[in-house]
């Protein structure tokens, strides 16, 4: 009779490791990922496991558990637990308006200056940022460079930033990835998305993301373009942003910068959106071109009001004040931004303006005129 499978020992016990040789071996800390998870046990021997050998599976003793989506949580634990405990991320989510700049200091750049090259470049076509308010909220006081009491918020610092983005360009001949530029754009999306995730939405918030989405655009980065105009759209909804509506009792009244600003934020919005839809119908077959994100305007809609106006090559350009409605005609002198936003409406299914009437038997002779440009 053969003897059972109990009584036959190990034939080569000399395979077996030695004692001196077991007091050697390293053992780790804690069980590996694999038999954590599984609930099996786990030699915790160094390299790897033998189980995790023998299964052919990769052995990590270095990870973060996280109990399954199914653990239960006593109510009375929430209770008893403290109101605040500071965890890891704290210092992460801690952004503070110098800690935003350093990524100016860096390239040796003067926000100041890079703030007045756009104002004075970009702004007057598609102008996201208003001057004036954007003056009052840094307290500017004319020094070559901000500091960080005249930049306490995040979002405008961050808005500072996103401005130098495009003082850059015209000096900057590389492109790509190794651009310097673009470690400053991964930067400012990386700082914009935490702001939205631990801020309310607010007017600088959507401002920036506007400037990324523009930045995005001219990169001809369209996806991230569209992406970012959805994020930008979002926030406006939440704060219900929009052009407002042409009254004629209301053509002489006083308009403030808060609503002014809203109103710019909208158009500037609804033009980047539908530069974005015409590249991609130029580059895309139909089926693949996205859906419009900025619901267009309706044809008693403002116009910005705010007018930059050339009425005589040898003079200087100067703003004037006026309200018009989006179906002002085109013979109508209206300034480039307001004239950027009615081309925009052509690629939208509203009738383009076509009838003088109205807007037509306005009195141009006497405009507001409320600031004027450098030569």
């Amino acid at each position: 009779m053969s003897p059972s499978c109990r009584s036959i020992k190990p034939r080569f016990t000399s395979l077996s490791p030695s004692p001196e040789i077991t007091e050697g071996l390293k053992k780790a800390d804690r069980a590996c990922e694999k038999c954590t998870r599984t609930k099996k046990k786990c030699d915790k021997s160094l390299p790897g496991c033998s189980r995790c050998k023998r299964l052919s599976n990769k052995c990590c003793y270095d990870y973060m558990y996280t109990p399954s989506v199914t653990t239960v949580i006593r109510p009375e634990h929430a209770i008893k637990s403290p109101p605040h405990i500071p965890g890891t991320l704290k210092p992460f989510l801690d952004i503070s308006s110098s800690m935003i700049l350093s990524l100016l200091s860096s390239r040796n750049a003067i926000p100041s200056h890079s703030v007045q090259h756009y104002l004075e470049t970009i702004n007057p076509y598609l102008t996201i940022v208003h001057p004036e308010l954007f003056a009052l909220r840094t307290n500017i006081t004319g020094s070559d460079s901000f500091s960080d009491q005249e930049l306490q918020d995040p979002a405008t610092t961050l808005l500072v930033v996103c401005m130098q983005l495009f003082s850059q360009n015209d000096d900057s001949s590389i492109k790509g990835e190794e651009n310097a530029g673009r470690a400053v754009y991964r930067s400012a999306k990386q700082i914009l998305s935490v702001l939205r995730a631990i801020d309310s939405p607010s007017i600088e918030l959507v401002q920036c993301s506007i400037l990324l989405a523009f930045y995005e655009y001219t990169h001809e980065d369209l996806g991230r373009a569209y992406l970012s105009i959805g994020d930008a759209n979002t926030m406006a909804l939440i704060l219900h942003v929009g052009p407002g509506k042409y009254l004629e009792d209301e053509r002489e009244a006083l308009i403030p910068y808060e609503e002014e600003e809203r109103r710019c934020v909208y158009w500037s919005l609804f033009v980047l959106d539908r530069l974005v839809q015409t590249d991609y119908s130029l580059l895309h077959m139909p089926h693949q071109i996205p859906p419009a994100v900025v619901s267009p305007p309706a044809a008693d809609d403002l116009l910005p009001t705010n007018h930059l106006l050339w009425y005589d090559e040898g003079q200087s350009p100067y703003y004037v004040t006026q309200r018009y409605p989006a179906d002002t005609d085109f013979s109508v002198p209206v300034g480039a931004f307001q004239r950027n936003c009615q081309y925009a409406m052509l690629y939208t299914g509203i009738s383009p303006p076509q009838s003088p009437v109205g807007p037509m038997a306005f009195d141009l002779a006497n405009p507001i005129v409320t600031s004027v440009l450098p030569e």
